[in-house]
């Protein structure tokens, strides 16, 4: 199985300790909001277990995450990162005053981005050159088009799949997880929450074992590929020992 990481708060990590926990391949993407910030970042955090890439991110006012809400010239800060291994999160615009995880998407699911086809059009431009990740929720095509997330060839696909915001969702993971498998072998899924996000309020694990719960469920549906969200959050963790070692013993599968 391969391992990546979310770091929404790559200023809070101790990446010391990072290097000497993670003795696996993996990948960390790391939260930026400009390409200096990521080379001198990437540069004094280098390690031969740890591949790093990119996660580009907007102030807040701007919307934070990239949609076809945001205008051109907000889009166009990807360009920044050709070149560089990128994830990009498909968002609708951070929502402001109101923090509510669990209600922020409702009215981008009936409202139509003026900028959709300029995003996706970005994204395979950078395509050419970068090796993308494109992260999302877990919705039908014709939802997500509204905001701007379109399925695009030579893009790697990333779902959100956190059972902390919705226990009563695994039914339905499992049955959008089955379905895209058949499409894109290679499909990545994304676990958590481990650690709160941008929101600051966001739901998470209340112990390893249910994490184990989760890395065992995507096992069985034949995910090769999982991204852990994140690794600031596990670093807090007084066992982070623990769930390091649990990870690395899914890495044969």
């Amino acid at each position: 199985m391969r391992i990546i990481f979310w770091c929404e708060f790559p200023e809070k990590v101790n990446w010391s300790e990072v290097k000497k926990l993670i003795n696996f391949n993996s990948e960390i993407y790391v939260a930026c909001k400009d390409k200096n910030s990521f080379l001198s970042l990437k540069d004094g955090i280098k390690s031969k277990n740890i591949d790093f890439g990119v996660w580009p991110i907007l102030d807040l006012d701007e919307g934070y995450w990239f949609s076809g809400f945001l205008n051109e010239t907000s889009i166009d800060k990807l360009d920044q990162f050709n070149g560089e291994k990128i994830k990009i999160d498909i968002e609708p615009p951070f929502p402001g005053r109101n923090k509510n995880p669990y209600l922020f998407l409702l009215k981008y699911l009936f409202l139509r981005g003026k900028n959709n086809k300029y995003l996706r059009k970005k994204i395979i431009e950078l395509s050419k050159d970068s090796k993308i990740i494109v992260s999302g929720f877990p919705l039908p095509l014709f939802f997500r088009k509204r905001y701007g997330h379109f399925d695009c060839d030579g893009v790697e696909k990333s779902y959100i799949a956190y059972t902390t915001f919705f226990k009563s969702l695994k039914v339905y993971y499992s049955w959008f997880i089955k379905r895209e498998l058949k499409k894109d072998k290679e499909l990545i899924v994304g676990l958590g929450c481990v650690g709160k996000g941008i929101f600051g309020n966001e739901p998470v694990y209340g112990n390893l074992e249910e994490f184990k719960r989760d890395l065992e469920l995507v096992k069985k549906l034949g995910v090769k590929s999982v991204v852990i969200f994140d690794i600031s959050g596990l670093m807090d963790k007084e066992d982070r020992k623990d769930w390091i070692e649990v990870l690395e013993k899914y890495i044969g599968y």
